[in-house]
């Protein structure tokens, strides 16, 4: 924003309705072709090329992309607490197996863990193996079955640390205010370029016509005196100087022009693409809420954005201490002996009866290495840092737009006071041209005479114009900067 400004600056103090085929309709509330061109109609060339940026341009695309990246994120999170499961079997047989008889040996698996919001994790694995071997020419089966309950839970939950709201949505969900209003600070980047852009193309127009007027007139001057040349009596002096200004003001035309065709190739660039050249149509009456209806109604959206990547940061804050804690497992797991059999009888093995037994395991181990890890690479200090660094940011972006602010304030005051003595300038040359007219029309004077008297209306009506538009300028981005 402050490199714009400066641009503008010194831009300042160095110094319309678009076609149906040029800047698309935009539709109106019931979408319908008529409404749509009603709408169209209704709006100057400015507010179109507002339109036509908010919804072509590449920045503005590209932070929609990533705004919907976020909606999705967010949209998605149970996926981040779908039970992993897993299974694994195998199994070798002896030659000439037939399906009914004992395998040589058999393992298989299942594996289920449900992760839950505060460092919460339920599993449930089941196992079974099956060995056969051989002894006195007799195959006896082993078998072992297996089953393990676990619950393991991080020490620091989330809800230990005084937070009701889930950290994980809650971050996703602030990530994705975040990039909404990123995309609004994008939009609203690229509505007050192309308002200066647009503005200063009319600028520049208005000092062609101004270096166009005072060349038409030179030529003409010169004209005369080389009518007077031929019977002897023109100034030699006076047609050198004449010349002299002529070539001067070509020379400045051409400048200025160069510079007008380099802001319409801006303002193009900022809208994604238009043709043809900008129109004076008016400019917006309520430029801001015009503005505003293209950023959500959100006035400052960089400062909501830096305000909820403070936000962010404290999350993260809150969801490190808790992955970051020690992390503690309860097992419990049944076991039962099957007995060894002939392999011919192994499924008997698991006929349960009066005298079998079942024997329960309890267990509980804690993990230390989240917490080491964190202590060793020193999360909580650069989560600090990052932290302060937003803070940081967030008040450096409040001061520097007050600076801002101020200084559009200072050029709108200083616009406006030199609208007042051009308008005493304009209104002294209109009064002068009528009675040169009247003088004309009686032959008190030459039409050269009379012509230079409308060229200098002509430049001073110009000269109002552009400082008009510098006054709209500066009063539209200082509201839009408040």
């Amino acid at each position: 924003m402050k490199k714009t400004l400066l641009i503008f600056i010194a831009v300042s103090f160095f110094a319309g309705t678009v076609s149906s085929q040029n800047v698309p309709a935009f539709p109106a509330a019931d979408d319908s072709p008529a409404a749509a061109q009603r709408a169209s109609e209704r709006m100057t060339w400015l507010e179109r090329l507002w339109h036509l940026a908010a919804e072509t341009n590449g920045d503005v695309l590209s932070a929609q992309h990533t705004y919907e990246s976020a909606c999705l994120s967010l949209s998605t999170l149970g996926g981040a607490y779908t039970p992993s499961v897993t299974t694994g079997a195998s199994s070798s047989v002896p030659d000439g197996y037939g399906w009914n008889e004992c395998p040589d040996s058999l393992s298989a698996s299942v594996s289920v863990t449900q992760p839950l919001p505060g460092g919460t994790s339920i599993g449930v694995t089941g196992a079974y193996a099956l060995n056969a071997a051989t002894a006195y020419d007799t195959r006896w089966v082993s078998q072992v079955p297996d089953v393990a309950f676990t619950l393991s839970q991080s020490l620091y939950p989330f809800y230990a640390q005084g937070k009701l709201r889930n950290p994980e949505r809650l971050s996703l969900q602030q990530k994705k205010e975040y990039y909404y209003n990123q995309l609004l600070y994008v939009k609203q980047q690229k509505l007050e370029t192309v308002a200066q852009y647009y503005i200063l193309s009319l600028i520049y127009r208005k000092k062609m016509e101004m270096y166009e007027a005072s060349i038409a007139y030179a030529h003409e001057q010169l004209d005369a005196l080389d009518e007077l040349r031929k019977s002897g009596g023109a100034n030699m002096v006076r047609i050198a100087e004449l010349e002299s200004s002529r070539m001067s003001d070509e020379q400045n035309l051409a400048d200025v022009r160069v510079t007008y065709r380099q802001y319409v190739q801006y303002l193009k660039e900022a809208c994604g693409s238009f043709s043809g050249e900008p129109e004076e149509t008016g400019l917006p009456q309520d430029g801001i809420t015009s503005a505003l209806a293209l950023t959500g109604g959100v006035h400052d959206p960089c400062a909501q954005a830096l305000l909820l990547k403070i936000d962010i940061l404290k999350t993260a804050v809150i969801l490190a201490k808790q992955s970051g804690a020690p992390v503690l497992t309860l097992s419990l797991e049944p076991a039962w002996t099957l007995e060894t059999v002939k392999a011919s009888d192994w499924q008997s093995a698991w006929n349960r009866d009066a005298d079998s037994t079942c024997t329960w395991t309890a267990g509980v181990s804690l993990n230390m290495t989240p917490l080491i890890s964190s202590l060793v690479s020193k999360t909580g200090e650069s989560e600090k840092i990052e932290t302060r660094s937003a803070q940081d940011a967030y008040d450096a972006y409040m001061k520097q737009k007050e600076t801002v602010r101020e200084q559009y304030e200072l050029l709108r005051m200083s616009f406006e006071e030199q609208r007042t003595g051009a308008e005493k300038l304009c209104t002294d040359a209109d009064n002068l041209a009528a009675d040169m007219k009247k003088q004309f029309e009686a032959g008190a004077v030459s039409q050269l005479d009379y012509d230079a008297v409308r060229v200098q209306v002509r430049i001073r009506h110009a000269s109002l114009e552009c400082i008009r538009l510098y006054v709209w300028l500066y009063s539209w981005l200082e509201q839009m900067t408040g």
